[in-house]
């Protein structure tokens, strides 16, 4: 049992207490494109109160799991909230090596290899001009 708002943390607590292999990758997804409803709902006070008052037993739930539960989970794991970068931050750090790589391929490797090639082709070109060898 883990807590939204530490996602990655839950699932690395879940990928090291699970009794089975759990592969912990996921890709994160937006549902909601724009937040008109959740605006909508939050401008009304009156909406607010029913939600609230119809969600008590979950909001009790949560609030145990996050104060008591997931933290002995996390301490059983051997991890800590510091262990687990977010997504966000991983697929930042995933975009930044890519854009490194393309640029060194682009920077250093084409350019030693366009120079090993015009090495090769130049001493080809050479061996041909001077004809076969005598030996």
């Amino acid at each position: 049992m883990g807590v939204t708002e530490r996602f990655d943390l839950s699932m690395k607590v879940f990928q090291l207490l699970c009794p089975y292999r759990a592969n912990g990758r996921y890709r994160v997804q937006h549902v909601a494109r724009d937040n008109r409803i959740r605006q909508e709902i939050e401008s009304n006070p009156e909406s607010i109160a029913r939600i609230v008052e119809a969600n008590e037993l979950d909001a009790a739930l949560y609030s145990f799991v996050d104060q008591q539960l997931f933290p002995a989970l996390i301490e059983k794991a051997g991890l800590s909230d510091m262990d687990v970068l977010p997504t966000a931050v991983q697929v930042r750090l995933s975009a930044v090596k890519y854009v490194a790589s393309r640029i060194f391929h682009k920077l250093v490797y084409r350019t030693l290899l366009k120079r090993e090639r015009r090495k090769r082709l130049r001493l080809e070109h050479d061996s041909k001009l001077s004809g076969p060898d005598p030996n």
